[in-house]
């Protein structure tokens, strides 16, 4: 009788754990496994939908699976054309009261930072200064 191989969910948390042995031994240390951060960028976020996609983004990760339970940092990039109304829009978002009560912000002890980045889609050198 063939036995099952393990999924890979189970040989990637054992081979990130020295307590357990994995049938398939990672041939990358532990810290490569795991990512340090995560990263999440939002084009044409200094208002309207965009605004709203990195708002309920830094709500929303620390309790989703991509946290690891609230482990694994976020840098959500907002973007914008004028840095000026992407600044606003970050200073909007600091002082968001439901993010303030959710600590979600790394400002308030949570695990999701926002920064702002330039960037204009309708100009290849801008999209290849995010690179």
């Amino acid at each position: 009788m063939r036995q099952s191989s393990p999924e890979i969910h189970d040989i990637i948390t054992s081979s990130a754990d020295p307590h357990n042995v994995s049938p398939f031994p990672s041939p990358f240390p532990p810290a490569l496994m795991a990512p340090a951060t995560r990263t999440a960028l939002v084009t044409g976020a200094n208002k309207g939908i965009g605004l709203a996609i990195v708002r309920n983004i830094a709500l929303q990760y620390p309790s989703s699976t991509f946290s690891a339970n609230g482990t694994i940092p976020l840098f959500i990039y907002l973007t914008a054309r004028d840095q000026g109304r992407g600044e606003a829009a970050i200073k909007t978002l600091q002082d968001d009261p439901q993010l303030n009560k959710a600590k979600a912000l790394a400002k308030d002890g949570g695990i999701s930072t926002i920064k702002y980045r330039g960037l204009d889609i309708s100009k290849d050198e801008s999209i290849m200064e995010m690179g």
